[in-house]
């Protein structure tokens, strides 16, 4: 245990979840209609303002479509919910749910990246609970983040590192390339889960685990997997090293391992979703986002290291090196920036329309058949993943809509 700090664990199913397939049945209901090809452009208002009667689509061929509705919901994302509410201007200038120029602020991420290096006092060739590891059917880690009554004692936010182990292979092309490779296998997953279940497997590169490289995530051409598979030939010796301990009992040893941080931010009003002056193929204005740390989100992180360093002494596991709390301190450009995909905020829940969009159902304010659902609804942002708790909120959501519509339909009719 370190002093001061508590563990963050995160589980995930190893062999990934193929929704397409597994949905298809409620796409193919007789009672869903599922649009390809149609980009919403705008959402349309009533006569009477009293609410939304539906959604202006376009073709990318160019034709444009009227969907009716009695209810609709949002679930584009943080950043494409805020800009269709600012483009639906039928209810006036300032866009849908914007009567207190709330729409699109408080944009919140996760931001994340490498910095900090610990130094072993000791090789390490296994640590499998802090490195990652898969077994029986999931694949988990564990992070450090400071202790709840520390966090409030130093009035910080939630963020959180974890431990990467450097291989002599680490951040080579050519393993990431084979991995790659390996994860488009069925084949080879199956095989790496039938040893899971019986033993656990240690992860050999950060590439193995569900947050993919770089690489990994592009959209890949013909051309791009020809050069994929050019990157194993290429860095062959590194990618025979990781193949033979991948698949040996043979483990490397371990002397530094980096950090990799991971932010909470504050939701600050200045953090936010805007219409620039470009425009999409329809001619609509694209977003624009406005999106920085403050000097709460990096002082938080800065105490996390300044615990961290400390504890792993007084353990006797190493020595930390950082200079986070020198950038912080120096105002020099904060390194922690990249983007994890996880928009949150613009259309955040609350009771007052003077400081959210939503009400704690999703209604948008002063808009009672229109909902917003998905990240996008978040007052704050926490630091882990928020597919669980967008997926509880939609549940609610779901259950709501269909109570006021059945009521509807019940209701007698004049």
């Amino acid at each position: 245990r370190f002093d001061g700090l508590e563990e963050k664990v995160f589980l995930a199913r190893a062999d990934p979840q193929r929704f397409g397939k597994r949905l298809r049945p409620l796409y193919e209901g007789s009672d869903v209609d599922l649009y390809l090809d149609a980009s919403v452009t705008e959402l349309e208002t009533a006569a009477d303002r009293a609410g939304v009667t539906g959604a202006r689509l376009r073709t990318s061929g160019g034709r444009e479509l009227n969907l009716r509705a009695r209810a609709v919901v949002l679930a584009c994302g943080g950043i494409e919910n805020a800009r269709l509410l600012l483009l639906s201007r039928g209810a006036g200038d300032a866009g849908l749910g914007n009567g207190h120029d709330q729409v699109g602020r408080c944009l919140m991420n996760h931001p994340k990246n490498y910095r900090g290096l610990i130094h072993l006092n000791e090789p390490v060739t296994s640590w499998p609970y802090m490195f990652g590891c898969m077994h029986r059917g999931f694949a988990g880690y564990a992070g450090l983040r400071l202790s709840e009554s520390r966090q409030r004692e130093l009035e910080v936010l939630n963020s959180y590192v974890r431990f990467e182990p450097i291989f002599p292979w680490s951040d080579d092309e050519g393993v990431e390339s084979a991995v790659l490779i390996a994860k488009r296998s069925a084949l080879a997953l199956k095989a790496l889960a039938g040893r899971s279940e019986k033993k656990v497997v240690e992860l050999r590169d950060y590439s193995e685990t569900g947050d993919d490289t770089d690489l990994q995530n592009a959209r890949k051409s013909a051309a791009d997997w020809f050069g994929v598979g050019w990157n194993v030939v290429r860095h062959a010796p590194s990618v025979a090293w990781y193949a033979y301990h991948r698949l040996s009992r043979v483990a490397p040893k371990v002397r530094t391992i980096r950090l990799r941080n991971f932010m909470e931010m504050e939701p600050h009003a200045d953090n936010r979703v805007t219409l620039s002056e470009r425009v999409d193929p329809f001619g609509r204005p694209l977003p624009r986002v406005h999106h920085r740390t403050t000097s709460l989100d990096r002082r938080s992180l800065v105490a996390l290291h300044d615990a961290l360093g400390p504890a792993l002494e007084a353990a006797g596991v190493g020595r930390l090196e950082s200079d986070l709390s020198g950038l912080a301190a120096s105002g020099e450009a904060w390194p922690i920036t990249r983007d994890a995909s996880h928009h949150l905020g613009t259309t955040r829940m609350g009771t007052d329309p003077r400081g959210s969009v939503c009400d704690p159902d999703g209604r948008v304010h002063g808009v009672p058949n229109l909902t917003c659902a998905g990240g996008s609804l978040f007052p704050t942002s926490g630091c882990a993943n928020p597919t669980f708790t967008i997926v509880a909120l939609s549940i609610r959501i779901a259950a709501r809509l269909r109570r006021e519509l059945e009521a509807r339909e019940e209701a007698p009719r004049t």
